[in-house]
């Protein structure tokens, strides 16, 4: 699976009941490929979207990111 290294740019939370998953602005993140989403978590289409690989997997829209550097091809 290609994976890329991304910053945040902007701070970004999810929340689904109890459990709270949060962006930091400026910290790097794993992501895959855009558009890899429906495909690796088993989910919808959405335009635009990666996954980020931390304590969760999830799907968010790439606008959060900025300075793409593949890490794995």
């Amino acid at each position: 699976m290609q994976t890329f290294k991304r910053i945040c740019i902007k701070d970004y939370v999810l929340r689904d009941g109890s459990l709270e998953w949060k962006l930091v602005r400026g910290q790097e993140y794993i992501t895959s490929a855009v558009g890899e989403a429906p495909r690796i978590l088993e989910i919808e289409p959405r335009d635009e979207h990666v996954v980020v690989m931390d304590k969760y997997w999830v799907s968010v829209p790439v606008s959060l990111f900025t300075g793409e550097v593949e890490f794995t091809k």
